[in-house]
């Protein structure tokens, strides 16, 4: 995936998708009803397992939320390298309140993996990020 400082403007974001994999139900829905009101559209996930649920159905998203630390058996880091093997073009935002993942940075190994953003976070940088990495992704497949 080529990086780019190309942004989705506002108007034109109704098309992407994003999907939430949280399993904190009020963070999830915190995140989904801001950008949902910023005009995308957005699968919400409870779980690793529910997540690879939804991408067998609905097959395609332009970027993934994803937390580093769900109580499933199949966590954030496990998710986004199934999404490198299966999906390595759509990008992954990790969020993660653990210092550790921060401080080790482990998760840039995984190659979709474009940023990681500590908890607590403000939902509009989530934003600004989605419309980054969508645009870079849009930008590279062109």
């Amino acid at each position: 995936m080529q990086a780019t400082n190309e942004v989705i403007p506002e108007g034109e974001i109704g098309s992407l998708t994003i999907l939430i994999a949280e399993d904190e139900v009020l963070l999830r829905m915190a995140m989904s009803d801001h950008l949902r009101s910023s005009g995308f559209n957005v699968l919400e996930c409870a779980s690793g397992e529910e997540t690879r649920k939804v991408m067998g159905v609905v097959g395609r998203v332009d970027v993934v939320v994803s937390d580093v630390h769900m109580q499933t058996p199949l966590e954030g880091l496990e998710l986004a390298a199934w999404f490198g093997d299966r999906y390595p073009d759509i990008p992954v935002i990790l969020v993660s309140g653990s210092p550790t993942i921060a401080a080790n940075e482990s998760w840039k190994a995984l190659p979709n993996v474009t940023d990681f953003v500590p908890k607590p976070y403000e939902v509009e940088r989530i934003e600004i990020l989605a419309r980054a990495r969508a645009g870079a992704r849009g930008a590279s497949s062109k």
